[in-house]
């Protein structure tokens, strides 16, 4: 089992603007041996806040009027497990992750001081890939690495009618070649997927 904290208290230039991020996580982790090879598996959560503050700076930038404050906790948990097996020149590696996600986001509105409106927003996604990669040795020289990455994500607003979900398939090749001592040469080719996340989907930036 292991755990981390994270903080960083950034400032945006003016007293009355802060970019806040506080982090906390743990996970634990098992693997033994299975089916010929090496079997892996994870579990972790946590939570994540984040908090800003904007304001309007007078012509004259002698003063400045704070009017909106934003906060965005999130929750998170998942579990992965990956599975690796050595058979002659090939070492193939298979896995899965899931992700479930829930997050708010609380602003409220100011004007000299006032409150003017409140908005809390809320949402939750899941995202779940698998994976399967194989690294051939093809002699003493040459690796290539093929494999390919499939990813599902779904979002849904807790206030809105928001429902979308999405799908990826993304596959990768990558060789290795030693010239000689200490000098290799390297190449690869990949598509990616990233989901995005609940600050730009649901977060109102100015």
């Amino acid at each position: 089992f292991s755990g981390s904290v994270f903080t960083a208290n950034r400032l945006n230039g003016t007293p009355a603007v802060i970019n806040d991020t506080a982090s906390r996580q743990g996970t634990s982790e098992i693997a033994g041996a299975f089916a010929g090879g090496l079997l892996s598996a994870r579990a972790f959560a946590g939570t994540q806040g984040y908090d800003q503050t904007f304001s309007a700076v007078s012509s004259d930038r002698t003063s400045e009027d704070l009017n909106r404050r934003q906060r965005v906790p999130t929750r998170f948990s998942g579990a992965a497990a990956q599975w690796a097996r050595e058979t002659g020149r090939h070492t193939v590696l298979v896995g899965t992750e899931a992700k479930f996600i829930k997050g708010e986001t609380r602003e409220t509105q100011l004007a000299a001081g006032r409150v003017l409106a409140t908005f809390n927003g809320g949402t939750q996604d899941v995202v779940w890939s698998v994976f399967v990669q194989d690294t051939i040795l093809v002699n003493h020289r040459m690796t290539v690495v093929m494999g390919a990455h499939g990813d599902w994500w779904h979002t849904r607003s807790l206030n809105t009618s928001y429902d979308k979900t999405l799908g990826s398939f993304n596959p990768r090749a990558s060789f290795a070649y030693r010239l000689g001592s200490g000098i290799s040469v390297r190449g690869s080719a990949y598509k990616g997927f990233r989901p995005p996340t609940l600050n730009e989907l649901y977060r109102g930036f100015r």
